[in-house]
């Protein structure tokens, strides 16, 4: 077995050898979640910010269907703007099955938030951090001041698999050695990067928007590597003067704002990472940047691309002040280039509905440049309804995965009005015009590697030119489901794998396979 989890999948079909596909991708039914929509009965405040932070959760409750957890900052709960998250329990259709709220007054949390933390404005999922078989999460306070002013924080929380709090542990400035002084906001945002270190712990990217390295407010980005505790091990900065991150950044350019996995798109055997700084000028005062960073596994950079309206090749129709990056998230392959591609979003975007919001699938290259790119706002590519001027649609992004048979974005609206003024909402985006069934190849034959699929087996067959080779197999978001050593010929369990698309690579073979496991 890979990995302990029930048996859910069959292979069903595998393999794609550098296929490119030259479709559009649209939306073929959304979903609102709202204080008035979507089924979602939670009682939300006006300027609750429902929906400035979202993630996937994978299938937290084992009924066969994606969850996500949503951030409302501004949250009342115990105090002013101490900050609240959802887990959202969702059905296939988008719509919410069941909820539960973590707060300083709800969900079994014991941590103690002051007023103005805003918790829950950056939230991820990293997995199951402490091995008991749930899904655990990162929730970003970027105005704890426990180090000082707005200083920041970041919570661990070891969910159950009903979404209340195990446990959790507090990560700030005393947990990474250094001072931060100032109002660096540490937890303006978080992701998972896997394990970069190869040490047998997830580690994190966390950003500080408003740190001054180099000038105020120009942002950074740590690096984090923990232990299975949530506790921080070692870290690493990258900002304007550290991490050899060669780019001048300006004034206010809150580099850092956002942070995305984009998996290991250089193949070099190390995730990279999509880094957002929503304020850059580039063609135009805060039009906005996304700055994608190839990582050494000590967290550094070794390499970067910048995209924004005069770099990288990216050619979206973008207003003044559109705020490019204000958040980003993977997508998953979706033009069959085996390459990762990027959900971007520009919540001051101006739409027929006015400065509404919207946001861009970025379909990427290799080294970091921009292929091409698609908008969704009202009326563009199947999202045929209306929004409202000041919504901020586009403030936070995620994919969710595959829902139902589809494949699912999810997009907060933090000031979003139903029920009240700024309540929040998000939008469930289910396409059609991705990755066809209809493009899997049955079996293909590399110059050393063989891989014949069975379709009513659970196992992948091996045909390898070598002795041995090292076999990895990555998930959507590029994070190691498993290492394994293969022999020359070998039967590989793919039983334990859920539904979903996963990236195989085999040591000295640079081709990459790609694996669709649908469900039964």
């Amino acid at each position: 077995m890979l990995f302990k989890m029930k048996k859910s999948a069959i292979l069903s079909a595998i393999l794609l050898i550098s296929l490119s596909i030259n479709a559009q991708t649209i939306v073929s039914s959304f979903n609102k979640i709202s204080s008035l929509s979507g089924n979602f009965n939670a009682t939300l405040d006006e300027n609750d910010w429902f929906g400035i932070a979202l993630d996937s959760l994978g299938d937290l409750n084992n009924d066969g269907v994606n969850d996500i957890v949503i951030g409302a900052g501004r949250d009342d709960d115990g105090g002013v703007n101490r900050g609240a998250v959802y887990i959202l329990f969702l059905n296939t259709d988008g719509s919410v099955q069941s909820e539960q709220k973590i707060s300083s007054t709800t969900g079994d949390f014991t941590g103690t938030l002051n007023d103005g933390d805003v918790f829950g404005t950056a939230v991820a999922s990293i997995g199951d951090l402490n091995n008991d078989g749930i899904t655990d999460i990162a929730v970003g306070a970027e105005y704890d001041s426990d180090g000082g002013n707005w200083s920041g924080a970041v919570w661990i929380l070891f969910l159950n698999e009903d979404g209340t709090v195990q446990s959790h542990n507090k990560i700030n400035e005393s947990d990474l050695g250094v001072d931060i002084s100032g109002t660096p906001a540490f937890g303006s945002s978080i992701a998972n990067i896997g394990d970069i270190n190869n040490d047998g712990f997830v580690d994190l990217a966390v950003g500080s928007r408003r740190d001054e390295d180099g000038g105020p407010y120009r942002g950074a980005v740590w690096i984090l590597f923990l232990d299975e505790n949530g506790e921080v091990q070692d870290s690493q900065k990258i900002s304007e003067t550290q991490g050899n991150f060669n780019h001048d950044l300006d004034s206010e350019d809150f580099f850092g704002c956002t942070i995305a996995n984009i998996g290991d798109l250089n193949s070099d055997g190390i995730t990279d990472i999509a880094v957002g700084a929503y304020n850059d000028d580039d063609g135009g005062t805060n039009n906005g940047a996304i700055y994608i960073l190839f990582l050494d596994s000590d967290g550094t950079v070794s390499n970067s691309q910048k995209i924004s309206t005069t770099e990288g090749g990216f050619n979206g129709d973008l207003n003044t002040g559109g705020r490019l990056g204000n958040s980003v998230s993977p997508t998953g392959d979706l033009d069959g280039d085996l390459i990762m591609d990027l959900f971007a979003g520009t919540p001051k975007q101006e739409t027929i509905d006015g400065l509404s919001g919207a946001a861009f699938i970025i379909y990427l290259n290799a080294n970091g440049t921009v292929k091409d790119q698609q908008e969704f706002a009202p009326g563009l590519n199947g999202f045929n309804t209306n929004l409202n001027d000041g919504d901020l649609f586009g403030k936070s992004v995620a994919y969710i995965g595959v829902l139902g048979d589809t494949k699912t974005l999810i997009v907060g609206a933090s000031h979003d009005d139903d029920g009240g003024e700024n309540k929040g909402a998000c939008w469930v985006l289910k396409l059609k015009g991705t990755l066809p069934s209809d493009f899997n190849i049955s079996d293909a034959t590399s110059n050393r590697v063989q891989l014949y699929p069975n379709p009513t087996s659970d196992y992948i067959y091996l045909k390898n030119a070598q002795e041995e080779a090292l076999l990895t197999i990555r998930n959507a978001i590029g994070q190691i489901v498993n290492k394994i050593t293969i022999d020359r010929n070998q039967q590989v369990d793919v039983s334990q794998l859920k539904p979903g698309t996963y990236f195989i690579s085999i040591d000295g073979i640079e081709q990459k396979y790609q694996l669709i496991i649908n469900p039964k």
